[in-house]
């Protein structure tokens, strides 16, 4: 395993083989990076508060964004309008 800054580096072979260990050591913190001949393809982190606030907020602007988008097209969407839509079945 190699180790960058506050990262743990692993190939794809050897996350595969420790997967166990490498989730523990997620659990308490560790950010593990996979890599592919050298090139990163994935990362492991925990889930908790932080990763859900994050998740939430990037929700939030791309509601944002969303709004911004139909305002353009001369589209209002407001509180009442969401809720409903919100609400309909899929």
């Amino acid at each position: 395993m190699e180790k960058a800054a506050d990262e743990l580096h692993v190939g794809v072979a050897e996350a595969k083989a420790r997967l166990s260990a490498l989730l523990e050591r997620v659990a308490f913190g560790t950010e593990v990076v996979i890599l592919r001949h050298g090139v990163r393809v994935a990362r492991l982190v925990a889930e908790g508060p932080g990763h859900r606030l994050g998740r939430a907020q990037a929700a939030v602007r791309g509601l944002a964004a969303l709004r911004a988008g139909l305002a353009g097209r001369g589209v209002r969407l407001g509180v009442l309008e969401a809720k409903a839509l919100r609400a309909a079945p899929r």
